[in-house]
């Protein structure tokens, strides 16, 4: 009973780190396809991450 426990909390930790790293990378290789960044992009995506989560 502990032992499928543990299994399922495992199991749902690495799903959310992958969905997390998703996130991540996503974004971050569709900017290089479209354009190299620059810092005036990159504060403009900060500020609309800071709009969503508001």
């Amino acid at each position: 009973m502990n032992f499928n426990f543990l299994v399922d909390i495992l199991f749902i930790i690495s799903v959310l780190v992958f969905i997390y790293t998703l996130y991540i990378i996503i974004p971050k290789t569709r900017l290089k396809k479209k354009m190299i960044p620059g810092p005036s992009s990159d504060q403009k995506l900060r500020d609309q991450l800071l709009k969503k989560k508001e």
